[in-house]
């Protein structure tokens, strides 16, 4: 059995061998991390599709052409079809991709 030092290397007693013992388990850190990559999930998905829903009213879209608009908006794609007409709708998109982007980003 091999004897640990304190900088985590095992040696083994007679055999002048030395190996770096894989780091334990981090479970607790682990959990939080998926927690937390759930909520970011979650939270970006919320954004687009409640985004999508009031570009439907505000622009009068299909649906799914809004959620197209709030995903190619948020990935700063931007390929400009659809794009909005209104003056509300605009209003609405900068303030969208401004929160939006940020909110990818811290994602990311």
């Amino acid at each position: 059995v091999p004897k640990v030092d304190s900088q985590g290397l095992a040696h083994r007693e007679g055999s002048g061998e030395v190996a770096c013992l894989p780091p334990a388990p981090l479970t607790a850190d682990l959990a939080k991390d998926r927690r937390t990559l759930l909520t970011c999930t979650l939270l970006c998905l919320l954004f687009v599709f409640g985004g999508a829903a009031i570009f439907t009213r505000v622009e009068k879209w299909d649906y799914l052409e809004a959620v197209y608009f709030c995903i190619v908006m948020l990935t700063t794609v931007g390929y400009g079809d659809p794009s909005p007409a209104t003056k509300a709708g605009k209003a609405l998109s900068c303030v969208f991709g401004f929160w939006g982007i940020g909110l990818i980003g811290s994602a990311v």
